[in-house]
């Protein structure tokens, strides 16, 4: 049988860096990927009269600070190279977007990211979460960051039930997307080390090491963000517990061990 085509009800744009080490394998590509990917895909919902949802980063907030940022709000981009080129792909997205609506009267959405983990994270893909776990299970030492002292860790499958909604939903404009729920960051690594009976020791590093860059990208991407837009919209809120989303994640990353590396 030979079906036409007839177009979209929804497209979702998720290209982009989630970590310093994704950003190294392709930062021309990721800078590409908002320009030229996104004009492409924002066409394609144009021709469809397609819903466009933009999964942004809490990047683009660059060097503005607050208790909790909001979706209105617009900082100075960190100076940091590899943050900055990330940082400037999402914002140059954004800016797509919002020209397409007004253009077009496209119905479009933009979700910034915050930290999100979960099963199906690898080892040495460099996010914060997954390097926690993964030193944890080497019984390295687990370092922290400086400066880092707090994180809305958001389950995957919270995260994925918001974007569900989102896409089903009617409302336009930008929204934050993390945990409700600000964690202690040492409690997570103690939560960690607990969980896998490792041997390591869980310190603070200045971030003069080797995972210096990490830590300027876990930084930026950990802002306390408000999420009162989405849940008030949307009518969603996370469920999912820090231990039981911890247990998930440790338990399929112990399975990839002896298996496969991202960076090998």
């Amino acid at each position: 049988f030979r079906i036409a085509h007839v177009g979209f009800q929804y497209i979702v744009d998720a290209t982009g860096a989630g970590s310093h080490t994704s950003l190294l394998k392709d930062q021309v590509g990721i800078l590409m990927a908002a320009a030229e990917g996104t004009k492409n895909l924002l066409d394609l919902a144009v021709s469809s009269h397609a819903r466009f949802i933009l999964l942004s980063d809490a990047l683009v907030y660059g060097a503005v600070e607050g208790d909790e940022l909001t979706e209105e709000m617009r900082g100075t981009l960190s100076s940091t190279p590899h943050i900055n080129r990330a940082a400037e792909a999402k914002r140059f997205a954004e800016d797509l977007v919002a020209e397409y609506q007004e253009l077009y009267s496209l119905e479009t959405v933009v979700v910034r990211l915050g930290v999100v983990y979960g099963s199906r994270m690898h080892l040495g893909d460099g996010r914060l979460i997954s390097t926690l776990i993964e030193q944890a299970l080497h019984g390295d030492d687990i370092l922290l960051p400086a400066g880092l002292k707090a994180v809305q860790a958001l389950y995957i499958s919270d995260a994925c039930d918001a974007l569900k909604k989102v896409i089903a939903g009617d409302t336009t404009g930008i929204y934050n997307l993390a945990s409700a729920t600000v964690y202690d960051l040492s409690g997570i690594a103690e939560a960690i080390v607990k969980r896998l009976e490792s041997h390591s020791q869980i310190k603070e590093s200045s971030g003069d090491g080797e995972l210096k860059d990490e830590f300027a990208f876990w930084k930026e991407q950990s802002k306390p963000l408000s999420i009162a837009k989405i849940k008030d919209a949307f009518g969603w809120f996370p469920v999912v517990r820090i231990e039981d989303g911890l247990s998930e994640t440790i338990n399929y990353m112990k399975s990839l061990r002896g298996v496969r590396r991202v960076d090998s």
